[in-house]
């Protein structure tokens, strides 16, 4: 075993083997020399690892003391050791991860459970709601039920015309399955009395007729039309010429633009609303020129035009009489053409202003234009000619920029024809010193339209100046900005909540819709008033039924059709069963006993009925069904004689009669209809023999029990009120009462004698119809009355006995009865046996 001296020499003997081939081959390493510091240094950053490498291994580190000079070299390299450290500490190997636990241990049971409590509840929750809210649908249904009755006495009353505030203004959107009336009655949509209106409303409503009628529809120009009526005021006449010049109505037909203008494609509507924009284009320019002539022809002498009448010639008078005072041009930079003196670029914008854009070309041809502006001809020839293209347009821009920043003003008439041809700096639209009027600013935009400048860009524009615009402007004028601008909804809107003018945006709502250029909900029952001024659609329907508070009933069917117009378009279907709606409240106010109901063959044809038998089976039997389910009998019975449809024209009679017997002749009663037991008999009767054969045997039978009841209780009521019995001799029966007694015979229901068995009776009462059964017990009743008077009369022992019989079949009649009558029929026959007895 070698020592530790042995183990010493081995060590050094191998170490001086292994470095003498290394000595060899590679020169001496140089001595390394280091001085305190660095030692320090290099001890200090042994100890650090050796205490990182020792709280790395042991199972809580121990906070390890770090020189304050190393954390100030470790901060300026942006090393933050403090935050280290802190991390390191909170390490805890020590302690393992929490097992996860397996699927099987959860508790699916308990969350299956809570999802099926949660779904419960949330079902409860929304049944709640949608029963409350159809409650409350039903609940205004039946409220408004008898509306157009109410609205009939109110109008016979107060008039139709009442006065209302216009300041007052609201907006109400519902979702209803029916349209009530009675809301479209607020001051929003009331309109003022005037005695001129009336005459206005039938003109309007002769052309609404027009419409109506497909054999004149390719032909018929509504607005021309419209504008014949509305002459005055002279803004409003000015409304129907600017629609005629944007939809050219004389070649256009029924819904001509709906295909585009109500495309849910915005590309397909941006390229429609260039047509009517390029008309208001055109209007204003027509419009402004007829301004020039009448300029002119007020001022012939100042103006100077001579005898020379061209369009050139009078736009030239123009500019004299508006720029030219005594001899001197208020025309500060202008550039005047050598030959004639006159502003060439004053004069070519007039021209342009005025529509006249071929005049314009050859006016320039002819004047002596500035070297640089040679070129211009070209690009204006082009203009005129619609082929100014892009790479035009971006020449144009960069020639006005360099005259914008040229050191000599230019003519600011030269700068807006650059401006307008070249579409430039559409950044800033204005025209310092050139546009002095609404209208020449609208006239500006329409001519800058483009791939840049749209007219959905022009209609955000005139969004942002409605606030200024409204104020500004009179209702009317403002109304017409707005169609030009292509806004038609909001023109109508706006025109709507002004009282004078109700009738009037009516009508040109009417003619929009007419071509199909007026957008309406997709489904009329979701909005009822008048909505805010940004909706994008015009409750037309809402407008046409307030309007139908105005005129008589015979007027408003062609009102209600023009509802079904929208109806043929796949996307406004819903309109269709509006408009069946509105019909069938339109046949429920008819008038009773007026001439059968039926429409033109203009009409079903516009409502999509082959004949009118399918409107009397679709509209007609509707409303009668209505009228019964809301108590209104005879109009039910008006309505079902129209559809000739026996067996509910004679369930609905004995419903009548059955009221008649029970309570009165006035239950059930429309406002016309007859209201005395003579008369409702009378036309039972009638009915009876017209519809008994077509109808089931015994529906037909328990109609004609209750004619007889009835009968019966009229004759009995009479001798009830007949003359006292003293003046009757001994043994006579009074005529009524042997009127009534027969009528009783005739029932069957009752003994009439004392030979009749009781038993029959029963059998007979047994079989009656359930609406008829109710009545039995008055029936008894009153033949108890009738048997005691004519005992009384008489002294016929024949009445005891058979008042005895009628009490015997009371008591013996499957039908519940009152204890009291029980009572009230004993007493009566008690009183006449005492009579017997004493006499």
């Amino acid at each position: 075993m070698l020592n530790l001296q042995q183990l010493l020499q081995q060590s050094q003997q191998l170490e001086s083997t292994l470095q003498a081939p290394a000595a060899a081959a590679v020169p001496a390493a140089l001595d390394l020399h280091r001085n305190l510091d660095q030692v320090a240094a290099r001890s200090q950053r042994l100890v650090e690892r050796s205490v990182l490498e020792q709280s790395m291994r042991a199972t809580a580190m121990a906070p390890a003391a770090v020189d304050a000079k190393a954390q100030s070299f470790l901060a300026q390299s942006g090393f933050n050791f403090e935050a280290l450290k802190h991390d390191l500490d909170e390490l805890d190997l020590g302690r393992t991860l929490e097992p996860i636990r397996l699927v099987s241990d959860t508790d699916v049971e308990g969350f299956v459970n809570n999802e099926h409590d949660n779904m419960v509840m949330t079902t409860l929750e929304e049944s709640k709601v949608k029963t409350a809210w159809d409650a409350e649908c039903l609940v205004q249904q039946a409220l408004n039920a008898d509306w157009e009755l109410m609205r009939r006495d109110i109008m016979a009353k107060v008039g139709p015309y009442q006065a209302y505030d216009t300041t007052a203004a609201t907006t109400t959107t519902t979702t209803a399955t029916t349209t009530d009336r009675g809301l479209l009655a607020s001051p929003v949509m009331a309109t003022a009395a005037a005695p001129a209106l009336e005459a206005k409303t039938q003109a309007y409503q002769h052309v609404v007729e027009a419409m109506n009628n497909p054999a004149t529809a390719n032909s018929l120009n509504v607005i021309d039309r419209m504008a014949k009526v509305a002459t005055a005021p002279a803004e409003l006449a000015e409304s129907w010429l600017i629609l005629n010049a944007m939809l050219k109505p004389a070649k256009a037909g029924p819904l001509e633009y709906a295909a585009q203008h109500l495309s849910p494609d915005p590309t397909v509507r941006a390229e429609i609303q260039t047509q009517p924009l390029a008309g208001s284009r055109a209007y204003l320019e027509d419009a402004f020129y007829a301004f020039v002539d009448e300029t002119i022809r007020r001022q012939p002498k100042a103006a100077m035009m001579g005898g020379d009448p061209t369009v050139t010639k009078r736009v030239e008078a123009f500019v004299r009489l508006r720029f030219q005072k005594y001899d001197h041009w208020d025309l500060p930079h202008a550039e005047f053409d050598a030959a004639t003196g006159m502003p060439m670029w004053v004069v070519a914008y007039f021209l342009i202003r005025c529509g006249k854009s071929t005049e314009a070309l050859a006016y320039l041809n002819q004047a002596a234009l500035l070297p640089s502006d040679e070129s211009f001809r070209l690009y204006f020839a082009a203009w005129c000619h619609g082929e100014l293209f892009p790479g035009f347009e971006k020449d144009l821009a960069e020639y006005y920029d360099a005259l914008l920043i040229q050191p000599t003003p230019t003519d600011p008439y030269k700068l807006a024809v650059l401006k307008l041809v070249g579409r430039c700096e559409l950044q800033n639209k204005r025209f310092e010193g050139i546009i002095v009027s609404t209208e020449d600013w609208l006239w500006a935009r329409l001519v800058l339209l483009g791939e840049q400048y749209t007219a959905a860009d022009l209609c955000a524009e005139m969004g942002q100046l409605d606030a200024y615009l409204a104020k500004k402007q009179a209702p009317l004028v403002y109304f017409n900005l707005l169609l030009l601008c292509g806004l038609f909804e909001k023109a109508i809107l706006t025109l709507a909540r002004r009282a004078e003018f109700q009738v009037d945006a009516l009508h040109v709502a009417l003619a929009l819709h007419y071509y199909g250029c007026l957008h309406v909900p997709v489904d009329p029952t979701d909005v009822r008033g008048l909505p805010t001024l940004d909706t994008a659609s015009v409750p037309l329907h809402t407008m046409i039924l307030h309007h139908l508070t105005r005129i008589d009933h015979a007027s408003e069917l062609a009102y209600i059709v023009r509802l079904a117009h929208t109806a043929s378009l796949p996307a406004y279907a819903a309109w269709k069963d509006f408009t069946y709606e509105e019909l069938v409240q339109w046949v429920q106010a008819a008038p009773l006993q007026t001439a059968p109901l039926g429409l033109s063959d203009a009409h079903l044809a516009l409502l999509g009925f082959a004949t009118n038998a399918d409107f009397l089976r679709t509209i007609v039997a509707a409303a009668a069904d209505r009228a019964a389910d809301q108590d209104r009998l005879d109009d039910a019975l008006y309505l079902y004689e129209q559809c000739y449809d026996a067996p509910k024209v004679l369930a609905t009679l004995t419903h009548r009669l059955a009221r008649a017997f029970l309570l009165s002749p006035d239950v059930g009663a429309g406002a016309t209809a007859p209201r005395t037991l003579d008369a409702l008999l009378a036309h039972a009767e009638q009915l009876l023999a017209r519809y008994s054969q077509d109808a089931p045997a015994r529906v037909a039978s328990a109609a004609t029990t209750l004619w007889q009841m009835a009968y019966f209780k009229l004759l009995a009521t009479r001798d009830a009120m007949a003359a006292a019995p003293s003046t009757l001799r001994r043994g006579e029966m009074p005529a009524t009462a042997v009127e009534a007694w027969q009528a009783l015979r005739a029932c069957a229901l009752v003994p009439a004698d004392s030979r009749a068995s009781p038993a029959e009776y029963v059998s007979r009462i047994a079989a009656l119809d359930p609406v008829v059964t109710p009545c039995v017990p008055d029936l008894i009743r009153m033949a108890m009355d009738l048997a005691v008077r004519t005992f009384r009369a008489t002294r016929d022992p024949e009445m005891v006995a058979t008042a005895r019989q009628i009490r015997v079949v009371a008591g013996m009649v499957p039908v519940k009865m009152d204890p009291q009558l029980h009572a009230y029929l004993a007493q009566r026959e008690v009183e006449v046996g005492k009579v017997l007895a004493e006499a």
